[in-house]
């Protein structure tokens, strides 16, 4: 009798095993690109709207952190006030490494107030992460 009893609990040990093992898997499968993307500029736009700019630049792509500190780029930035902003259209490539994300933003800055503006941002995963992409401005003479 003993032994059913043990045979019992390991089975009920095994199907507490297998529950906690799948729960787990679905916890680890991804979201799909569009989403995670839509989450990342969310946060960034976020992020800006509460003048965060150490979190903001953690959104920007690797190179563009070599090139330049978070230090200049929060003083960079500091005078522009972002209100509010609409996702207007995500667009991954079939790469799925590169992405285009149109925005509509409403910001202030030096006392004008440009409602509506619109811009594209190409976004790069790099790792697991999307991070913004920040272009190279070559310096006019």
């Amino acid at each position: 009798m003993k032994r059913n009893s043990n045979r019992k609990i390991l089975f009920v040990l095994f199907i507490v095993i297998i529950s906690l093992a799948s729960t787990a898997c679905a916890a680890l499968k991804s979201k799909p690109p569009e989403e995670a993307l839509r989450e990342r500029v969310q946060g960034m736009m976020q992020a800006k709207n509460n003048k965060d700019w150490g979190t903001v630049y953690t959104y920007l792509d690797e190179s563009f952190q070599k090139r330049e500190s978070k230090e200049v780029f929060s003083k960079k930035i500091e005078s522009m006030i972002f209100k509010a902003y609409t996702i207007e259209k995500i667009e991954i490539l079939p790469s799925g490494k590169e992405a285009t994300v149109k925005i509509k933003s409403d910001i202030q800055t030096k006392g004008f107030d440009f409602k509506g503006t619109p811009s594209t941002q190409h976004w790069i995963m790099e790792g697991r992460e999307w991070r913004l992409q920040v272009p190279v401005h070559k310096d006019v003479k």
